[in-house]
């Protein structure tokens, strides 16, 4: 099982995660992650086939939609 990984302290690079760690971290089905990449909808990388997330930006995109809801 993936975990979802602390935030680094050294200055290398945000390692990016698999759609199953995101999709624990917002408490939505994986499906549901794969739908919201496939339309383009939260920030994602793909490398060949597999899809790829950061978690900063993942919560950088819930802030958004969650102001975007609040007004």
């Amino acid at each position: 099982m993936d975990t979802i990984p602390s935030n680094p302290t050294t200055s290398s690079p945000e390692p990016f995660v698999t759609v199953p760690v995101i999709a624990e971290l917002l408490g939505v089905p994986e499906s549901w992650v794969y739908e919201r990449t496939a339309r383009g909808e939260i920030p994602h990388r793909r490398v060949g086939r597999y899809v790829r997330l950061r978690v900063s930006e993942i919560e950088e995109w819930l802030n958004e939609q969650t102001e975007e809801v609040g007004g």
